[in-house]
């Protein structure tokens, strides 16, 4: 950023709320900003795995320090995409919740976890585990952000409510995007899109006069 002459970021805390409707392309979204997060380096890998499996890793991170370095193309590595819902996170059993949050965390080093639908954490009942979860979350979050991007999901008034369930959130997701609903004419021109890449064509009849 400062080579291309822009602020700094301020934070390297990258964690995000996309607020918006079903079928307005967050899923897609997040998947390209963890792609943009690892080439930009603000995600490292953070080693967890076997002694041989970690070695792979550190071969791997030279290799593509090394191209770059030789101005040279770098080995495209697929990049950690996971997607959990609440019931990913939320154990039926007291001592269960925090371990399942814990591993989701873990599964997403050197990517992102996109939690879709994250308002249902907040979700109270009698014997309901949505705040150990929410509060594991957050400290996950915090612990290991330079490792795994967190992207929260869900509709604007409901994700409100899942802020203001614990203060914690709002410092460690310092970024907010809204996602607006397509139009009829949008709409209209993506699916023709996907049917012109089928060799598919609409066509309009006038209709008859009485």
């Amino acid at each position: 950023r400062k080579k291309r002459k822009l602020r700094p970021l301020g934070t390297n805390c990258m964690h995000m709320k996309f607020l918006g409707n079903p079928g307005t392309g967050k899923t897609v979204v997040a998947r390209i900003v963890g792609k943009l997060m690892v080439a930009m380096n603000l995600i490292q890998p953070k080693l967890v795995g076997t002694e041989e499996s970690n070695m792979q890793k550190i071969r791997d991170s030279y290799k593509i320090q090394d191209a770059k370095l030789k101005g040279k193309k770098p080995p495209e590595d697929e990049v950690v995409f996971k997607e959990v819902s609440r019931s990913d996170l939320v154990a039926q059993y007291k001592g269960q919740t925090a371990p399942k949050v814990k591993a989701a965390i873990k599964s997403a080093f050197g990517g992102v976890l996109f939690i879709d639908e994250a308002y249902s954490l907040a979700k109270k009942g009698a014997q309901d585990f949505g705040k150990e979860a929410v509060d594991t979350l957050i400290k996950e979050m915090e612990d290991n952000r330079e490792h795994v991007v967190v992207i929260l999901a869900g509709y604007d008034k409901e994700m409100e409510q899942l802020f203001s369930s614990n203060v914690g959130f709002n410092s460690r997701v310092p970024h907010t995007f809204h996602f607006n609903d397509y139009s009829c004419s949008q709409l209209v021109t993506i699916g023709e899109a996907f049917l012109n890449s089928k060799n598919v064509h609409l066509g309009f009849v006038e209709p008859e006069a009485p």
